[in-house]
């Protein structure tokens, strides 16, 4: 059985699902996999290394199955691929989990990817989706080709959740030594600095490998500051006749280096269409209601508002409604607007809680104005007429 031992993802894929729910420690007596946490609602990204080509071209679904491989969420929705090969030509994945919203609690769930072009199907390691138990997050990355991973061809941070505790601080004393010309030794000031214990009651061997490879990065954030390892995981007896033991970790925060995990593969949200927009007469002026589109679903729309263009006056809050997944419509039907320049302003949000404000007054702009032709003398599609 091929276990794929050079892929360090904590989301694994493999294209043989007996594969993904394996166990190292073959004569376990009970196994048990809830040790990697997908919070459903957080954000995540991982990055493959499978020594086959896993290529979908955008056109998958992803779905969350159970052990027995029966589908239980459709989440196509929340993930974001990029594709792109590897230093050995092979395709990899670079895939971001948007916040799934549904929790699963204690359930071992497998996410499933499905080709819909060919029979290829992968599937992840079992993973807990739930935010009831006390977790850490990693945020890591690495600037050249490390444990396989070519992050300079997949230039992005990963992260995941590991169920995992904070348990003890420790002073580290640090104290430089100088021998003299004469044979004496000078002590230095002694700098010192508390380092941080953390613990993992009970983690299996795919999970400790992953961790310590993760923990070994160039730059690691847990919990959103960056911390520098000074003694990477141990690991403890085996817990009875399971696949677990327990391990610790140590370390120093960088209390000034903070890091915010950003959406690196769902793009920014942003518009597509803005309508009004452009001269217009007062025969052609659609005053009555007019579809404006988003690159993604919207969630929310607020904040619009009419404007004079030339001298940034407040005309009045815009009606709108009819949010249907990523377009939304106004009405400038009350206002009766006459000659003059204008701009609307708005704010939206994604369904991913990605947040856009319109505010550049050149963006959103139209006028009503005489037209240059009479349109019985020219086509308006060649010249701006009445």
């Amino acid at each position: 059985m091929n276990l794929d031992t050079l892929d360090k993802s904590f989301l694994r894929l493999v294209t043989d699902f007996s594969v993904a729910k394996s166990e190292l420690m073959v004569n376990s007596q009970y196994v048990n996999k809830d040790t990697i946490v997908v919070s459903p609602t957080n954000k995540f990204l991982q990055i493959s290394n499978s020594n086959t080509s896993i290529a979908f071209d955008d056109s998958y679904i992803v779905e969350l199955v159970d052990c027995n491989d029966n589908a239980l969420l459709d989440i196509t929705d929340k993930i974001f691929i990029n594709e792109f090969q590897d230093i050995n030509g092979i395709y990899q994945l670079a895939f971001e989990v948007a916040p799934i919203e549904t929790d699963f609690y204690n359930k071992n769930v497998f996410f499933r990817f499905t080709h819909l072009d060919s029979d290829l199907i992968a599937w992840s390691n079992p993973v807990l989706v739930t935010d009831y138990v006390q977790t850490i997050r990693l945020d890591y990355r690495n600037y050249n080709y490390y444990q396989g991973i070519s992050y300079d061809r997949a230039n992005y941070y990963q992260s995941i959740e590991i169920k995992a505790f904070y348990n003890l601080p420790s002073s580290k004393d640090n104290t430089k030594l100088t021998t003299l010309s004469n044979g004496d030794i000078r002590r230095g000031r002694t700098t010192q600095a508390l380092e941080y214990s953390y613990t993992v009651e009970s983690i299996d061997t795919f999970t400790f490998d992953r961790l310590m490879v993760a923990l070994n990065s160039e730059v690691v954030y847990l919990n959103g500051v960056r911390f520098k390892v000074s003694e990477n995981v141990q690991s403890d007896d085996r817990q009875g006749v399971t696949n677990q033991f327990s391990t610790t970790f140590k370390g120093q925060f960088e209390a000034n280096d903070t890091y915010n995990a950003q959406y690196q593969i769902l793009p920014a949200f942003t518009y597509v269409t803005l309508n009004p927009l452009g001269m217009f007469t007062t025969v052609t002026f659609p005053s009555g209601v007019n579809t404006d589109t988003m690159n993604l679903k919207i969630k929310s729309i607020s904040n619009v508002k009419l404007w004079n263009f030339t001298n940034d006056a407040f005309i009045g809050n815009v009606p709108f409604n009819s949010i249907i997944n990523n377009s939304f419509n106004i009405d400038l039907s009350s206002f009766g607007l006459s000659f003059g320049e204008y701009y609307i302003t708005f704010d939206a949000v994604s369904i991913y809680n990605q947040i856009f404000n319109l505010t550049d007054k050149n963006i959103y702009k139209f006028s009503i104005q005489n037209g240059h032709y009479n349109n019985t003398q020219y086509n308006n599609l060649q010249y701006f007429t009445d």
